[in-house]
């Protein structure tokens, strides 16, 4: 039966918090970014070579062709490495490489020919050591930072310089591939053994399907893998699907299930979301009302945000100091000697806020502008808590959901918050646990109450989940 997506995100986020986690990617991602499939690459030759339709077998089309053509399997290389050139060079990563890019693996793999991935983690700041070779796997191994290893060869460097290296595209080169590339297939193997893999962008007509298949089934794996699949609408399609469901789970990998292909940058957005680090963005401002003794739920709920594992973040607003101040006083009467280190204030650089005890943590000086500086921050956070709050508390909101945060607004001071709180916990996006669902509803409606006590545990307890803390 397949998995949901609740369950997924957070056991495949507990592997990658633990260090255990890695992505292989198949044909599927870089095709939604407009690159040719392998029924395109294979349009030319199979012409060419007269092989017939029935053939659908693609990289058996790519073994006749290399067969009946003179100097074929260099000629296709040639033509291939070209189409897969001017495509990749004219096209730019999707929201799905981004996403991919940013999350914390120390080794991302991939099946696909193109650079769009390299590209989408270059733009993060990160310049992948990438392996295509088992000697490039040899030449790396004193070399620091994250790896990307192209298992089937492809682009490697820019413009003029790019170079189509070693790809496995026929039949033989499939057949062959333990003994050309013994290192990066043992690799495999001992990633598949070790850890939880997630594959991703494969279908039923993927060549390259069967490396997914034959490691399911010749491994008897410690750890349950993933992968994500369009779920039929009906007829012999459906049952196919269900066929290769029953036999993926019977074989170590859970199947997470989505009725369109568009709904991939969807989850993989939860995912990005869930492998952030475990922080908490506060925002917001107070104006005392009378209403609610504001000093004493700030203290409230810092302390109680302090029996969470999360780290705070915010723009130095007075209240958000406040609730750090709690916060940090209550880790270290709990023997937690790097408390100000879970705390962290953002500014622009030249700015300069009144130094005050409440302002307990690690500031942060950038030459970034506000929105940049905003929308840098929010992008190392699980979820976004707000109090109160006005115009500019609206931007930072607005930026919020932008990158899809959950948010816990704290009714009860008014103002963004308020509003925010009205449009209910759906709309929220926190990631209640499905048999939790009324348990949340009265910690939301525990938001809009003048009870300090009952305020700051019902945000401890949303904050929990939104952040999945323990």
């Amino acid at each position: 039966m397949p998995v949901d997506r609740e369950t997924f995100v957070s056991r495949f986020g507990g592997a990658a918090d633990a260090g255990n986690a890695t992505v292989l990617v198949g044909a599927g991602l870089s095709r939604r970014a407009g690159l040719p499939d392998w029924n395109d690459l294979m349009k030319g030759p199979r012409r060419e070579a007269k092989v017939p339709a029935s053939v659908r077998d693609l990289p058996l089309v790519a073994e006749y062709y290399s067969q009946d053509v003179a100097l074929g399997r260099d000629r296709l290389q040639a033509r291939v490495g070209a189409l897969i050139t001017a495509k990749s060079g004219s096209q730019a990563p999707s929201k799905g490489h981004e996403l991919l890019a940013r999350m914390p693996m120390t080794h991302l793999w991939t099946q696909n020919y193109d650079d769009l991935l390299e590209r989408a983690m270059q733009a993060t700041g990160s310049s992948p050591v990438v392996i295509a070779t088992d000697s490039d796997l040899v030449a790396c191994r004193a070399t620091p930072g994250k790896r990307l290893i192209k298992m089937h060869g492809g682009i490697q460097g820019v413009g003029r310089t790019a170079e189509f290296v070693d790809p496995v595209l026929t039949r033989r080169d499939y057949e062959q591939y333990e003994q050309r590339r013994p290192l990066i297939w043992n690799l495999l193997k001992s990633t598949y053994l070790t850890q939880k893999m997630l594959f991703l962008g494969f279908s039923f007509d993927d060549p390259n399907i069967n490396v997914m298949l034959r490691l399911a089934r010749s491994l008897q794996a410690a750890e349950q893998h993933f992968t994500v699949m369009r779920r039929p609408s009906g007829g012999l399609d459906l049952r196919a699907h269900e066929l290769r469901v029953q036999d993926l789970e019977s074989s170590g990998v859970e199947v997470v299930e989505i009725p369109e292909y568009a709904e991939l940058d969807g989850l993989l957005g939860e995912l990005s979301l869930r492998l952030r680090p475990p922080s908490l963005f506060v925002s917001g401002s107070v104006q005392e009302d009378g209403r609610i003794p504001l000093d004493a739920l700030a203290r409230s709920i810092g302390s109680r945000l302090a029996e969470l594992d999360i780290s705070l973040a915010s723009l130095a607003g007075t209240y958000a100091g406040k609730i750090s101040h709690a916060f940090a006083r209550t880790l270290r009467q709990r023997g937690v000697s790097d408390a100000p280190e879970k705390i962290r204030f953002f500014f622009p650089d030249g700015a300069r806020k009144k130094e005050s005890h409440a302002l307990m943590g690690t500031r942060i000086h950038t030459q970034d502008s506000v929105e940049d500086l905003r929308a840098s921050a929010l992008q190392d956070v699980r979820a976004f808590l707000l109090f109160g709050g006005g115009s500019r508390t609206r931007l930072e909101v607005d930026a919020a959901r932008e990158q899809g945060l959950p948010v816990i607004p704290v009714a009860i001071t008014a103002g963004t918050a308020l509003i925010e709180w009205r449009a209910g916990l759906s709309a929220s996006r926190i990631p209640v646990p499905r048999d939790s669902v009324a348990e949340a509803e009265r910690h939301w409606q525990a938001l809009a109450q003048p009870d300090t006590d009952a305020v700051a545990l019902a945000v401890q307890r949303l904050v929990r989940w939104a952040t999945y803390s323990s």
